[in-house]
């Protein structure tokens, strides 16, 4: 029976943690960290936000410029923010953030996406975003200096005295509630809504001072006010992307692994990486090769994703199989041809029993695996092509073993790489 490539009917979840506004009170409701973003680069269409914890969560989508979001609610721990524009895996800025169940955050992605001169580029920073009680009748300010050019200069709030935050800082003082309030920067005059009593606003200054009013770097503020916290819990989104395992079937390079735009620890040829979180449509570089799977992998499941040669157009393709063995009490493995110029081959134990039949490039033997009834007794694995000898790599079966995939290029280096139920793996050169 001719094996199936290893492509899937796949169902995508792409995760959003944006929570509805509740009881703007304790923030103990909620128990966790509150955090939500500010999109203030000036020439970037839209942004996209991901948190890195356990997972790549996309819990910022497509944000738009001169935006803001509500809260998400996160839980305690150590957290990497990475900003990105839809559909690139490029990383244009990143901020560690640690969090616990007291913190409200304010990120504000600030700069611009192509600096022009004096002008920075894209950039990530958290704020303190703690509720205010300010006195009666008084609504607390936060003016936040987020202009391209990453100077301070001079602002001005009502008739009080002119204030001048640094790039990427902010100032705090209290107005009157209830009334519109003025505020100058750079000679431009702004008047802002009137301001709720007893709560707190935040004034974020964006755009380049250098600018005219036409040109979308033009001076502007934007009025983010004061939200209620969020019950989402992002434990649950966190755990609904994908997992996967990779294995390097691409002979000779460096290694050089990158997942979503990540640097991954080095993968050399035959090599196993360790189980990682995934998007679900993963974007692969193998040293600078790029390589997509051509559709999404399921919410919450595990593959094996096989990168190897791209016979038809150069560079590297990918193969992902659903892991259904992992968790076998029994010893079954499933069979995997992932090599170039081997034409399709039957991969079976010596003495006994057949993995797979007729399997081409990219194919799979049946997801359920084939029963080894004694892995002790096995001494080799044969893989034999429809004409020819076939090759022949001595040596044993743990017990533990789950999959055989047969990696590299018949015409240099060419072998099998044994994976066991914990992702160790061993690599058997031909005979």
């Amino acid at each position: 029976m001719r094996g199936s490539i290893a492509i899937f009917a796949l169902c995508a979840t792409f995760l959003s943690a944006c929570g509805g506004d509740t009881d703007d009170g304790l923030d103990d409701t909620a128990l966790r960290a509150q955090v939500r973003v500010v999109q203030a680069v000036v020439d970037a269409p839209a942004l996209d936000v991901y948190v890195l914890a356990s997972a790549r969560l996309p819990a910022f989508p497509n944000l738009a410029s001169g935006s803001a979001t509500g809260y998400v609610g996160l839980d305690t721990g150590n957290y990497q923010f990475i900003v990105r524009q839809p559909g690139d895996p490029d990383i244009l800025a990143q901020l560690d953030v640690g969090l616990d169940i007291s913190a409200r955050t304010l990120l504000i992605v600030s700069g611009a996406r192509t600096p022009g001169p004096g002008e920075q580029p894209i950039s990530i920073k958290a704020f303190d975003d703690a509720r205010v009680d300010p006195p009666p009748g008084k609504t607390q300010l936060r003016i936040v200096n987020a202009t391209v050019e990453g100077e301070s200069f001079p602002i001005g709030v009502a008739d009080q005295a002119l204030v001048s935050p640094p790039a990427n800082e902010e100032v705090l003082t209290t107005v009157d509630a209830g009334v519109p309030v003025q505020i100058t920067a750079d000679a431009k005059a702004f008047t802002t809504p009137p301001l709720p009593p007893a709560t707190d606003v935040t004034i974020v200054v964006i755009g380049s001072r250098g600018s005219d009013d036409g040109d979308v770097r033009a001076l502007r503020l934007l009025n983010v006010p004061a939200v209620g916290i969020s019950n989402t819990t992002p434990a649950t989104t966190i755990a609904q992307n994908p997992f996967a395992v990779f294995v390097n079937g691409v002979p000779g390079g460096a290694g050089l692994l990158t997942i979503d735009g990540v640097d991954q620890p080095t993968l050399l040829f035959s090599g196993v990486s360790p189980r990682v979180q995934v998007s679900s449509n993963p974007s692969i570089r193998l040293d600078g090769e790029p390589a997509t799977l051509g559709g999404a992998l399921d919410p919450a499941t595990t593959y094996l994703v096989v990168i190897a040669p791209n016979t038809a157009a150069g560079g590297i393709t990918l193969f992902a199989y659903r892991d259904t063995l992992a968790d076998s009490a029994e010893t079954r493995i499933r069979a995997i041809n992932a090599t170039i110029g081997s034409g399709s081959r039957d991969i079976a134990l010596s003495p006994a029993p057949v993995l797979g039949s007729d399997l081409v490039v990219g194919a799979a033997s049946p997801s359920s695996g084939t029963l080894i009834a004694d892995p002790a007794a096995v001494t080799a694995i044969t893989a034999t092509p429809l004409v020819g000898a076939p090759f022949v790599y001595t040596t044993g079966i743990p017990a533990t073993s789950r999959y055989v995939v047969l990696v590299g290029n018949t015409a240099t280096t060419f072998g099998a790489v044994v994976i066991s139920a914990d992702w160790s793996a061993t690599f058997v050169a031909a005979d």
